[in-house]
């Protein structure tokens, strides 16, 4: 009994993580897709450390700064819409 329980919310638990990474990246292609070729971006890797980290900024120096850090599963595209107005 407890072993059909657990497989089943095993199952529930893949099909969450698949319906979940799907739609982010749907998400992103949409958003890079809208966004192409609109602002100016490059990226850099520097090492810190002994460790290559890599960040990319975009938009115009004159333009007021921020500094966004994305956590697992995430990307630089998730945060396209906040760009149109910052320095990121």
């Amino acid at each position: 009994m407890i072993k059909r329980i657990l497989k089943n919310v095993f199952r529930v638990l893949i099909v969450a993580f698949v319906v979940f990474f799907t739609v982010s990246v749907i998400q992103n292609l949409r958003v890079h897709i809208a966004y192409k070729g609109k602002l100016e971006t490059y990226g850099t890797t520097e090492v810190v450390d002994g460790i290559n980290v890599f960040y990319r900024e975009v938009g115009s120096v004159n333009d007021p700064t921020l500094v966004m850090i994305h956590g697992f599963r995430g990307s630089s595209y998730d945060f396209w819409l906040i760009r149109e107005k910052h320095n990121v």
